[in-house]
């Protein structure tokens, strides 16, 4: 007797292969969430035979952060409040590890008024998962490596403080058991800061570069192992680390350059001499206080006249008497205004490159001469003092 094939056996065939080679896993779920049926894919994603997924609620190898999620919207399913869902979650594997999975379920109903079941499809997403939070973990990194230059600049750290707010960063961004900054004027120690333990971990250590010359480093220290993410932040927090350096050094450059400067103002305005600088038109641009009582005039005043405008006559060729580079200093009495005589010494001063020449007047008040015509109360007689006006002063700089 001839066999009949069934009409739709060749169809059935077709499904069961499309069934058992896909590349995505497929399972059907009973109302208890266990897997009744599965396909190869299936449990390869999940590292367990059929008969276990079978005796297992999906919600016991579901990682446990994402479980509430998932049995909420699976019992929401069952309920018939939705007829499917989907979610990206993570299943604990047999072997122990976690894999990431695309997950659509939707509702399933073999005959009116039967129970509802779940047939679910599941793409294993681990690969593309793992690159998106790596990705998110280099941004959040490097915010945070933004975020602590804008903090040093905002604080105005000292180079302690700097080293101190680095170890901590790469403690808290590696997760690192222990942390080091060390930062050295060749072999002087110029400051440490420590954090955690820094004992026999694995340990990578990142140079600090000043100008082409290693000054120091950043170090830390973890058990569980370094990765290759944990050394570009090192990297960079090096590099802020790096500028901190040429920051204190430009400051420290800076205070050696002002220290004589205040210095000088110092003695500038406390000597007991007068102190004036002529500039080439013989204008005394800057002077001390004793300066200014000599002449009896302000500032601004010497500032804008030339000095032998206020010069008796007969004095004045010795002010305008041209001083040369290396000239020996030498005193000559004037008459300055109506004050007193005044022993001046007159010296060019040393020019720097892109500056102008300018002389460096010192006076002294000495008393009045009688072989001077004065008055009867001792001043200066006016009239002969502004017989000198039409004279000039000015600075020669002998090149």
């Amino acid at each position: 007797m001839a066999t009949t094939a069934h009409p739709h056996a060749d169809d059935r065939r077709g499904l069961l292969s499309v069934w058992e080679g896909s590349p995505f896993g497929i399972a059907f779920l009973n109302v208890d969430g266990h897997i009744v049926d599965s396909n190869e894919a299936m449990r390869s994603i999940t590292g367990y035979d059929a008969d276990e997924l079978a005796l297992m609620p999906v919600a016991s190898y579901t990682h446990p952060d994402d479980n509430p999620e998932s049995v909420a919207n699976f019992r929401r399913l069952l309920a018939g409040e939705i007829d499917s869902y989907r979610v990206e979650t993570r299943l604990i594997q047999k072997g122990g590890g976690a894999v990431w999975v695309d997950s659509f379920v939707t509702a399933s109903r073999d005959s009116p008024g039967a129970p509802r079941t779940a047939f679910s499809m599941v793409q294993d997403i681990t690969a593309r998962k793992l690159a998106e939070l790596a990705l998110r973990d280099q941004n959040a990194r490097l915010s945070r490596v933004v975020e602590t230059q804008a903090e040093i600049a905002a604080a105005d750290l000292d180079l302690g403080g700097v080293s101190e707010l680095i170890a901590q960063r790469a403690l808290e961004l590696t997760a690192a058991d222990g942390a080091a900054v060390t930062i050295l004027d060749g072999d002087e120690l110029v400051t440490r800061a420590e954090i955690g333990s820094t004992g026999p971990a694995a340990r990578i250590s990142v140079p600090l570069l000043h100008r082409g010359r290693n000054v120091g480093s950043l170090s830390v220290a973890k058990d569980a192992g370094m990765n290759e993410e944990d050394c570009r932040t090192l990297e960079l927090l090096a590099v802020l680390l790096s500028s901190a350096v040429s920051v204190a050094a430009e400051r420290e450059a800076r205070r050696e350059q002002v220290e004589p400067l205040v210095r000088f103002e110092t003695i500038f305005e406390q000597a007991p001499i007068g102190i004036g600088l002529v500039s080439l038109d013989g204008r005394l641009v800057n002077t001390n206080s004793v300066m200014r009582d000599i002449s009896g005039r302000s500032a601004e005043e010497l500032a804008s006249r030339n000095v032998g405008e206020y010069t008796v006559p007969e004095d004045v060729d010795s002010v305008v008497e041209p001083s040369s580079a290396g000239s020996t200093p030498k005193s000559t009495p004037i008459e300055l205004g109506q004050v007193a005589y005044s022993a001046v010494l007159k010296r060019l001063a040393s020019r720097t490159r892109g500056t102008r020449g300018h002389a460096v007047g010192l006076a002294r008040g000495l008393v009045p001469r009688e072989d001077r015509d004065t008055r009867g109360d001792g001043t200066v007689d006016r009239d002969r003092a502004d017989a000198g006006r039409g004279a000039e002063v000015r600075t020669d700089t002998g090149e």
